[in-house]
């Protein structure tokens, strides 16, 4: 079920998926209205499970988090990431390696933390 105008829970302006969300939402000819700007990746976790709004989020961070996957945001294209330095030393060069590495690790499969429930 979509609601119309749709209540986002966001980031900041520039802030992630932002933009792209609201971007797919006009381009079905839906309204919508922010009902909470987050500044943190937490706060916006806590404000979706709390049922103020939808928003995009990276599938690895929701494990432990009670949210649905909304239909409208079902076919998010993939972002990109950049990592950048100005430092080309030794140290720099093998924390960009570490950090690559880390990034493929845990994008190239669904590597979310899940959910522990108590047995009934």
């Amino acid at each position: 079920m979509v609601f119309s105008p749709i209540p986002l829970v966001t980031f900041p302006p520039g802030g992630l998926y932002r933009d792209q969300m609201i971007d797919k939402i006009e381009a079905a000819g839906l309204r919508w209205y922010l009902a909470f700007t987050g500044n943190s990746l937490v706060s916006v976790l806590r404000a979706v499970e709390a049922g103020l709004g939808v928003s995009i989020l990276p599938s690895a961070t929701t494990g432990f988090y009670n949210i649905r996957k909304c239909e409208l945001f079902e076919a998010v294209p993939d972002m990109a990431l950049s990592i950048y330095a100005w430092e080309q030393d030794a140290a720099t060069t093998d924390l960009l390696a570490a950090m690559s590495e880390i990034v493929a690790n845990n994008c190239a499969a669904d590597t979310r933390p899940q959910r522990q429930y108590p047995e009934a």
